[in-house]
C-alpha cells in the first residue's frame, strides 16, 4: 500500500509511466477483491493519461475498460456504461481499428445490459462482440470463448435453460483446452453450469459443480474474493433444494462474516448472499422469516445495486410469491406498484420489467376485491406488452372476469391464453 502511494510523488514528471504503474496496481487490487482501492488507481491513471501528450489510445482505451470493469463490481452501473462507452469510442475512433478490442468494448456494454434486465439489447451488442471477435481472432481464441460464455448466461437469465447448458458444456471443454482447468475463467464456467442446473431444481448435480468451482476460486482467486461468496451462496441453495437447511446457513453465515469483513454491509458481494439465504429460508418451508429477510434484502438491494438491477427485479419477484403464498395481498399491492414506480421513470413503461410489476399489481387487485382497478392493469399489458406478456394479461382477465361473474368476457379471454402462462423469470447468480 505503501509503494501504491508513492507512485504520484516518484513519477510526476512522468506521467506515461505513472498511468502504466497505476493501472497495474489497479488490477492487482481487483484480483484481491478491493474495489475501493483499485478505483482510486484506475482513477489516477486516466487523469496521468491526460497529461501525455498524444496518449496510446490503446492505454486510454484500457483505462476506461478497467475502469468500467470496477464500476460494475462496485454497483455503480450508471458510471460503468459511461465508462465502456468511451473505451468503445476511442477504438472505434480510430484509423487502424483494433477489432478484437472493439469486440471487448461491446461485450463489456452487452453484460452491462444484461445485468440491468435489458436483454434484447444485450443480446444485439453480445452478436455484434461474437462476430468480431471471431473474425479477428478465431472462435477458439479466450475472448470470442468469454463471449460467448456470456451469451449462455444471457440464455440462462431468460430461462433458456436447455440452450444454456448446451453452450456452457461446450465453452468449459473448449476453455480447459485453452487456458487450463483452474484458469478463473473456466472456473466461473463451471459455477454457472451449476446456476442452470440449480434453476432446473436438479440440486445434486448443481451441488457437484459448485463445490468443484468453490474449492478452486478459493485457490486460485482466494476465499474473499466476490465471485467466491456468489459461489457459496449458490452452493447453499443447492443444499437447501435437498433438505440440507443447516449445512446451507452454515455456509451463507460464513460467506457473510468474509463478505462482510473485506467490503461492509452495503457491498454488492453482501447483498448477494442475503439474496441466497432468503431462497434458503423458502427452500426450507420457513416462509415468515423468508418473507422478512427477502423485504428487508430488497431495500438494501434497491440502495446499494439500483432498483434497475436484474438481481433486486429477482428479489421482488420472490417477494411477490412469499406475499401470495402467506395472504399478504396489501403488501404485494404496495411491493407491486413500487415496482412499477421505481423502474417506470428509469426504464419506460415498456420494459418488461415493467410490464410484469403491472401483471403483478392486477392479481394484488383482483386477490382484494378492487375488480375495476385490476382489470385496468391488465388490460394495459394485453394492449401494450410482448406476446408472453399479453399471453399472461388474458390469463390474469379471464381468472378475473370468472371472479366479476362475467363469464362471456372470462371466455373470450381464455381463447388467447391460459391460467399458466408463462412469465419470464430473471436469474441471481
Amino acid at each position: 500500500d505503501n509503494a501504491a502511494q508513492d507512485v504520484g510523488s516518484t513519477f510526476a514528471d512522468r506521467p506515461a509511466v505513472e498511468a502504466r504503474l497505476r493501472m497495474v496496481i489497479a488490477y492487482t487490487y481487483v484480483g484481491l477483491g478491493q474495489y475501493a482501492s483499485a478505483d482510486s488507481h484506475a482513477v489516477a491513471a486516466i487523469q496521468s493519461l491526460s497529461r501525455v501528450p498524444n496518449p496510446d489510445l490503446n492505454e486510454q482505451t484500457v483505462g476506461h475498460s478497467l475502469l468500467g470493469q470496477i464500476r460494475y463490481f462496485e454497483g455503480e452501473y450508471d458510471d460503468a456504461e459511461e465508462e465502456f462507452e468511451r473505451a468503445l469510442a476511442i477504438e472505434q475512433s480510430r484509423d487502424d481499428i483494433d477489432v478484437p478490442s472493439v469486440a471487448l468494448g461491446l461485450s463489456n456494454l452487452a453484460f452491462l445490459k444484461m445485468r440491468r434486465g435489458q436483454y434484447e439489447e444485450a443480446r444485439v451488442k453480445f452478436s455484434q462482440a461474437l462476430a468480431c471477435a471471431d473474425e479477428g481472432l478465431g472462435p477458439d481464441d479466450a475472448t470470442s470463448l468469454d463471449i460467448l460464455g456470456n451469451m449462455a448466461m444471457l440464455d440462462l437469465r431468460m430461462e433458456r435453460y436447455e440452450e444454456a447448458e448446451t453452450v456452457y458444456k461446450d465453452v468449459i471443454a473448449r476453455y480447459r483446452r485453452v487456458r487450463g482447468d483452474e484458469h478463473p475463467q473456466t472456473i466461473l464456467f463451471i459455477a454457472n453450469l451449476g446456476v442452470v442446473y440449480l434453476r432446473q431444481e436438479r440440486f445434486a448435480q448443481a451441488e457437484a459443480l459448485f463445490r468443484e468451482a468453490l474449492a478452486a476460486q478459493e485457490r486460485v482467486i482466494g476465499p474473499t474474493h466476490s465471485q467466491t461468496l456468489i459461489t457459496m451462496g449458490s452452493l447453499a441453495g443447492s443444499l437447501a433444494g435437498q433438505g440440507r437447511t443447516d449445512e446451507a446457513m452454515g455456509i451463507i453465515e460464513e460467506g457473510l462474516r468474509r463478505s462482510i469483513e473485506t467490503y461492509g454491509v452495503d457491498e454488492p458481494s453482501t447483498i448477494y448472499l442475503k439474496v441466497a439465504q432468503g431462497r434458503v429460508l423458502e427452500l426450507s418451508d420457513q416462509p415468515e422469516r423468508a418473507y422478512a429477510q427477502v423485504a428487508q434484502t430488497l431495500a438494501e438491494g434497491k440502495k446499494v445495486l439500483g432498483p434497475e438491477s436484474d438481481v433486486c427485479f429477482d428479489v421482488w419477484k420472490r417477494l411477490f410469491r412469499l406475499q401470495e403464498a402467506l395472504g399478504k395481498d396489501e403488501a404485494h399491492l404496495t411491493a407491486a406498484t413500487d415496482l412499477v414506480n421505481s423502474l417506470g421513470s428509469l426504464v419506460g413503461e415498456n420494459d418488461d420489467r415493467v410490464q410484469i410489476g403491472h401483471l403483478e399489481m392486477g392479481e394484488a387487485y383482483r386477490a382484494l376485491g378492487r375488480f375495476d382497478e385490476s382489470e385496468r392493469q391488465l388490460l394495459l399489458v394485453h394492449e401494450t406488452g410482448d406476446s408472453t406478456a399479453r399471453a399472461t394479461a388474458a390469463a390474469g382477465l379471464s381468472a378475473l372476469y370468472k371472479d366479476w361473474d362475467r363469464p362471456e368476457d372470462a371466455a373470450r379471454y381464455a381463447l388467447t391464453g391460459t391460467d399458466d402462462a408463462p412469465v419470464t423469470e430473471g436469474v441471481v447468480d
